[in-house]
């Protein structure tokens, strides 16, 4: 599935030839969705990729929700590409600084409509009581929390204990047993494929001192 928003695409150039191509993030969903980036260009009117590596196993609907995260970054002349975890053991996930300052001034403009009583539609958020009756209500100072308590961004060491974990926990008939191990086999690949890439004939291939 190739989510259709501002932040599944950008926009790259890559190649000895200077191409224009996009990188997409495609998920395959799961209870746990397991994403790729991928690099499309268009060649003789058909779409083709340049290059396929997994990057990140998220599961929204639970707090502990980035069960692995690695990052991939490109050369600023697209001629070589690097896959590797994307944080240290320990770190967290937390909005950046642009994000917080966007919500507080959002917070202001909603608490000043409310005093002002000027219409509030496209200003607060939609809230509805238990009879289902749609009003207006107020945001928060600072925005929601991203998730559960704390939204780790693990490398392949704790991720591949953990995806153990959860395939150990699961009896063998279990509704997710066949889904875990394929969840395990998904991040061992994407973890195999951490290493840096360089450009050769038409795509990016595995640089063999870089692989890890």
């Amino acid at each position: 599935m190739l989510f259709d928003s501002d932040d599944s695409c950008q926009t790259l150039t890559v190649g000895e030839k200077s191409e224009a191509v996009l990188l997409c993030t495609l998920t395959a969903r799961t209870s746990i969705m397991r994403d790729s980036a991928v690099v499309l260009v268009v060649r003789n009117k058909r779409i083709t990729s340049v290059l396929d590596v997994g990057y990140a196993l998220p599961a929204m609907d639970w707090p502990d929700s980035r069960w692995l995260h690695l990052q991939l970054t490109f050369s600023p002349g697209g001629l070589e590409a690097d896959l590797h975890d994307r944080a240290k053991p320990g770190a967290a996930l937390v909005r950046s600084p642009r994000e917080c300052r966007e919500h507080f001034a959002r917070y202001l403009a909603c608490e000043k409509t409310h005093r002002e009583g000027a219409p509030l539609e496209d200003v607060c958020p939609r809230q509805a009581d238990r009879t289902q009756r749609r009003s207006f209500g107020h945001l928060t100072p600072t925005p929601p929390r991203m998730g559960g308590e704390r939204i780790e961004l693990r490398g392949c060491t704790e991720a591949l204990a953990k995806v153990d974990d959860l395939v150990k926990q699961t009896m063998a008939r279990d509704l997710y047993a066949a889904e875990f191990r394929a969840l395990r086999a998904v991040g061992i690949k994407s973890c195999n494929a951490r290493g840096h890439y360089v450009w050769k004939g038409d795509r990016f291939v595995p640089s063999p001192r870089g692989q890890r």
